[in-house]
């Protein structure tokens, strides 16, 4: 049974508001993985427990392998069994069409072993596929985690029988969080959880979303839209790009730490300032760079984040992987040690070159006192 939700009170001064007011509230999660595995049998061994934290390529479950070996065996034996009439049928096509080049046999007596190849061909193509499957499914034996996380449910025990697809866990994807928040308490819900919750004012709600091609993370605060107080209606309190978008995900999860780092920072900076909370990211960019070195080649920038090189900064570019017309980049300036945010802009992403730190954005990093490398 999970624990009810923390609960801290902050002090907020965020967005449009334009008085502080004290506000409860807990960040939550939004989003959940369910784990299946991809064919069915008997569950002989579980690893893991309600809670348990996890790594990429961790094995969480295992079914008894012996029906995914027969199936193995009998998918090779199929197969030998096709090549041996593939053989046979290949020989006879090769006599009979010596016989017909030799005018010894008429051309529809050849075209009927022309026929029983094709088949015989289209047989053993089918039972190498088929016997593909049954090789693959030794390797899906093994319910394994694609990503770090937490054990948030589990509704399968050791010697279940359990169908190919049926969801067994649910793991949280959250490992950076885990490891990087800090400002507040926080619980992992669903998304149906969510849906009950977004409307109380007690909650901030931390997501990911996506548009035109980019992935956010936004950090949110519930509350009732008709709500006559306007300091219990819900507000958008942040969102930052963190990588570009493929079809299952992310293309680049590097900066996802990071940028929850750079929320945080945020979150507690708006509490206490009231321009940060209306201007929003874009208030770190009269920061002074305090003769930091600045790294803008794109190789050496992540090289420079992700080994947390000392006095430095580096400009990482967000962009989505394809140019469309309502396509924009987002440039920042993050300090490689403590995760500060210095800079942020969206472009307009209308070619590959809009990416790089322009002349004029060059000029005002050394106004600020950054020292471009």
């Amino acid at each position: 049974e999970s624990k009810a939700a923390l609960v801290k009170t902050q002090k907020v001064s965020l967005g449009v508001e334009t008085e502080s007011g004290t506000y409860s509230g807990s960040v939550r999660g939004r989003y959940e993985t369910n784990m299946a595995f991809q064919v069915g049998g008997r569950i002989i061994s579980r690893n893991v427990q309600l809670g348990d934290r996890v790594n990429p390529g961790d094995v969480l479950m295992v079914i008894d392998a012996k029906d995914a070996v027969q199936k193995s065996n009998q998918g090779d034996a199929q197969v030998a069994a096709a090549r041996a009439q593939l053989n046979l049928a290949q020989t006879n096509l090769n006599r009979y069409r010596e016989l017909y080049n030799q005018q010894a046999v008429a051309a529809s007596v050849l075209d009927q072993y022309q026929t029983t190849y094709d088949s015989a061909l289209a047989s053993y193509e089918n039972a190498v596929a088929q016997a593909a499957q049954g090789h693959n499914a030794l390797g899906y034996t093994n319910l394994v985690s694609e990503a770090g996380g937490v054990i948030s449910s589990i509704s399968a025990e050791s010697g279940q029988v359990v169908a190919a697809g049926q969801s067994i866990t649910a793991m949280t994807l959250q490992k950076e969080l885990e490891g990087r928040w800090l400002c507040s308490p926080y619980e992992i819900c669903s998304e149906s959880e969510y849906e009950e919750l977004k409307s109380s004012n007690e909650y901030y709600f931390l997501y990911l979303s996506k548009e035109n091609g980019i992935i956010f993370i936004n950090l949110d605060k519930g509350g009732k839209k008709d709500d006559p107080d306007n300091k219990a209606k819900p507000f958008d309190v942040v969102r930052i790009p963190v990588a570009a978008e493929l079809a299952d995900g992310f293309a680049d999860a590097r900066f996802v730490g990071y940028a929850l780092d750079v929320v945080q920072n945020f979150a507690e900076d708006a509490m206490t300032s009231d321009k940060v909370g209306y201007n929003g990211l874009k208030s770190y960019n009269s920061k002074n760079l305090g003769g930091r070195r600045v790294v803008l080649d794109e190789q050496a920038a992540w090289e420079a984040l992700e080994n947390g090189d000392a006095n430095t900064l580096a400009g990482i570019v967000i962009a989505p992987l394809s140019i469309d017309f309502d396509s924009y980049c987002y440039k920042m300036l993050i300090s490689t040690d403590t995760h500060e945010l210095f800079y942020f802009k969206k472009e307009k992403y209308s070619t590959p070159a809009d990416k790089q730190f322009t002349d004029k954005e060059r000029n005002s990093i050394n106004k600020r006192n950054g020292n471009i490398l």
